[in-house]
């Protein structure tokens, strides 16, 4: 797995950590090297949100940029306040299916052991093998 200081945290070091621990590049790529192509990947993903477009990655998910409607929000000290919150864009993600099926059986999402999902043509789910 992933050598990470905080337990309950991954960041770019350890992502490039992780991916230099895999070896599966033609030549050896430097540490200092692959944190820069994590920072540029991460990057590209923030300045195409930023721009309102949907990033796809495949086998993990969508990212895209959803508008949120206005409402009408109460300040809990003083509930008889109300004030309008305007409406607000934000980030939106949606997990692939191997993500989706690694998190139900607990085993890694490109685990060629990992169970497989069958889909029919109509998208209904007939069962994980």
């Amino acid at each position: 797995m992933v050598p990470i200081e905080d337990h309950h945290t991954l960041t770019k070091k350890g992502i490039a950590q992780y991916v230099a621990q895999q070896g599966s590049t033609e030549r050896p790529v430097s540490q200092h090297d692959l944190q820069v192509i994590v920072h540029h990947t991460l990057d590209c993903i923030s300045d195409a949100l930023a721009e309102g477009r949907k990033v796809e990655l495949r086998n993990f998910g969508v990212f895209d940029v959803v508008t949120r409607k206005a409402r009408v929000g109460r300040n809990p000290k003083n509930p008889k306040v109300t004030v309008q919150i305007p409406p607000q864009k934000t980030v939106r993600f949606r997990r692939g299916i191997p993500v989706r099926i690694s998190r139900i059986t607990r085993q890694p999402a490109l685990d060629p052991g990992a169970p497989r999902l069958f889909l029919f043509a109509r998208g209904t789910t007939a069962g994980i093998s």
